[in-house]
């Protein structure tokens, strides 16, 4: 059953690329999977052009058929991406209630006088059943798309038959949760008009098109039942889902991403300020989602917030190097496309937790590590916010075994110069694994070259005490209100914190 993956746009090719698909749901596009016969050839297309930008859509190669078929059909469509998927929006139907004659000379042996029905409701219940159960495992967001109508004169089907399948597939989704995108109500009245010919189940390119924004909505609508619905503790449910994400870096076969929270109303025209988080977790793992409810409150602020995905040892076998290497990169990207993305090019700033923190940190001091062939660009951010960050790699530092004797090379406290950015460092006066002395000096350093910078010592605190979700919220507000009174004298944001 192998078959050449295929995006229905003709030009774009499925990936097949193995993507990370551990706990960072977040640090790629949304990947949705549609799968369905020859009625989702038709809009999957249009529904590839109307989620561009905020999903990564691919399709079924050719025909899924019926739901035999789809049973057989499901380890080879499910298999890709890891099996990693975030909404699969499926279904079959008009296979199933289709009587076929081998003598029949209709397209596909059709013939509803003398042919013999595909499956019974009860084997296309059965089947369901089976498919449900199956997708479940990824642990994506199900759709089930009801199946279209059949006008009168069709050769191989029965006018109704679709319903009768519609309600008893409709009960299996019931049974298990299941999304419905009612397909067939929506065309049912405008079969006439939007049908390619009398008797003809397949839609003309206006109504693919009519069906792809229904799909479209139904995507979207889980997309965001999926990424913005999420508990912590102390606190309610929180919507953190990026405006968009684009991709700003490829390095062999990985595509580096960049999620990006824009304020409301926020338009290409503007010039607003920016910041760019990276994520902590040692440079070996982490999320982009981490710094999620910074960007949003950011944006809501007026700023275009960002969080980057950069190389980390567990996903991609890479050092400390790399990371900052990719953290130039995602400054660059941002500045160079400034125009495009509605930002302020001189007001690009850059912060991290952690390792992350040694990224911005490394970005704004170390001269070297830039792997972009156009460097015409500046890639040194114009502020610094600094959450328990890794600043020392020298002999004794934090990290140090992670560089040994290449530690000048990346160690931001021993590449502190004239010209650097304002910053601000937030540590926890019991951090174990950021000594206080190791910020005090660099605060010193950087005070020494007549460059602003802040440090916020929090008594009794913790590495990882800033994160939304630790504890009862307060550190996590404490923290982001001191953040946003630091960027509002920088002329970044207006007003006082509306943070609560």
């Amino acid at each position: 059953m192998t078959r050449t993956w295929t995006r229905t746009l003709a030009t774009l090719v499925f990936l097949t690329t193995n993507l990370p698909a551990e706990d960072e749901q977040t640090s790629r596009p949304p990947r949705v999977l549609l799968i369905g016969d020859s009625i989702s050839i038709g809009y999957a297309g249009p529904v590839i052009e109307l989620l561009a930008g905020k999903a990564e859509v691919h399709r079924v190669p050719g025909n899924a058929g019926h739901t035999a078929m789809g049973l057989a059909g499901l380890p080879e469509w499910l298999a890709p991406q890891n099996g990693s998927w975030d909404v699969i929006h499926f279904n079959w139907g008009l296979w199933d209630i289709c009587y076929r004659d081998p003598k029949s000379k209709n397209q596909g042996r059709r013939d509803k006088v003398n042919g013999k029905l595909t499956h019974t409701v009860e084997q296309y219940v059965a089947h369901l059943e089976k498919i449900v159960a199956r997708l479940r495992e990824t642990g994506a967001e199900l759709i089930f798309a009801t199946t279209t109508p059949v006008p009168s004169g069709e050769a191989g089907r029965k006018v109704g038959d679709e319903i009768r399948y519609n309600a008893a597939a409709l009960r299996v989704m019931h049974k298990h949760g299941v999304a419905i995108d009612d397909l067939h109500g929506l065309v049912k009245n405008r079969m006439r008009k939007l049908a390619r010919k009398p008797g003809d189940v397949h839609f003309t390119k206006d109504g693919s098109r009519i069906l792809a924004e229904q799909v479209a909505r139904s995507v979207e609508r889980s997309l965001r039942q999926r990424f913005a619905a999420r508990r912590v503790k102390g606190a309610t449910k929180t919507a953190w889902v990026p405006s968009r994400r684009i991709s700003y870096k490829k390095v062999g076969e990985v595509q580096l991403w960049l999620d990006v929270f824009e304020p409301d109303g926020h338009r290409a025209s503007d010039r607003r300020p920016a910041i760019v988080f990276f994520f902590g977790g040692g440079w070996v793992s982490g999320s982009p989602s981490q710094f999620h409810p910074h960007c949003e409150y950011l944006a809501s602020r007026g700023m275009v917030a960002i969080s980057a995905e950069y190389r980390v040892r567990k996903r991609h076998g890479t050092t400390p190097f790399e990371c900052v290497k990719d953290g130039k990169s995602a400054i660059r990207h941002v500045r160079k496309h400034a125009a495009d993305l509605g930002i302020d090019a001189d007001r690009v700033a850059a912060g991290g937790g952690s390792a992350g923190g040694h990224v911005a940190a490394a970005v704004a001091t170390v001269e070297g590590l830039d792997e972009d062939a156009d460097r015409s660009v500046s890639a040194r951010p114009d502020a610094l916010v600094l959450f328990n960050p890794v600043c020392d790699l020298g002999p004794g530092g934090t990290g140090h075994a992670r560089v040994g004797d290449r530690y000048l090379e990346i160690s931001p406290i021993h590449n502190i110069r004239g010209g650097m950015p304002p910053t601000i460092v937030f540590l926890g006066s019991e951090d174990a694994l950021i000594p206080v002395a190791s910020a005090r000096s660099f605060q010193s350093k950087m005070r020494a070259v007549e460059s602003r910078s802040e440090l916020s010592l929090h008594e009794g605190r913790k590495h990882g005490f800033f994160n939304h979700g630790r504890g009862d919220g307060g550190d996590y507000k404490a923290t982001v209100r001191s953040m946003d009174a630091f960027l509002e004298s920088l002329g970044y944001l207006e007003g006082k914190p509306t943070i609560r």
